[in-house]
């Protein structure tokens, strides 16, 4: 799409366009590597040396339950979890596994907010493009009410079975 779209992108797409460039052109980077070694499966030789480094005083916990939807595999977890932040602490300068997730965290946020820029401009001349410049074509608006603030909503880890599935 930056192809086909750079040269005609509002001003303020390029330079979220040049920081998405800048990122993924590096050696590798954070999220990079998280994707390729974690994201579609584990990496067996990662998580194996992780698995040397487990504590066996601390307490692992797995529940398990009829509904299958309330069983919980927390060492599961926490082992392909922490084998991940060992993967990926040799990108930063830091050992602290806290610090590690926070720079991961902060990278997901900046290249997120760096590609929905960029990708909202596109849909902007790809609209006027397919549509034309008045951008309009057959829909019906709708108003959505604002829902209730994220931290205001739970959802329950465990779940009872339906009672028409008994």
């Amino acid at each position: 799409m930056s192809k086909k779209y750079a040269l005609i992108l509002h001003h303020e797409a390029n330079k979220p366009l040049d920081s998405l460039k800048e990122y993924f052109d590096k050696n590798e980077s954070m999220i990079e590597r998280v994707r390729n070694k974690f994201a579609f499966h584990y990496d067996t030789e990662d998580i194996k040396e992780y698995m040397k480094l487990i504590d066996p005083k601390n307490d692992y916990y797995l529940y398990l339950s009829e509904v299958w939807g309330s069983s919980l595999y927390n060492i599961a977890t926490e082992i392909s979890g922490m084998s991940m932040i060992n993967a990926i602490s040799e990108l930063t300068e830091s050992k602290d596994p806290y610090k590690v997730h926070q720079q991961l965290y902060k990278e997901l946020v900046d290249v997120s907010r760096d590609f929905n820029t960029f990708i909202n401009h596109c849909m902007i001349l790809i609209i006027v493009e397919h549509l034309g410049e008045d951008g309009k074509f057959p829909a019906d608006e709708v108003e959505i009410e604002d829902g209730p603030p994220m931290d205001h909503v739970i959802v329950p880890y465990f779940v009872e079975k339906p009672e028409s599935n008994n």
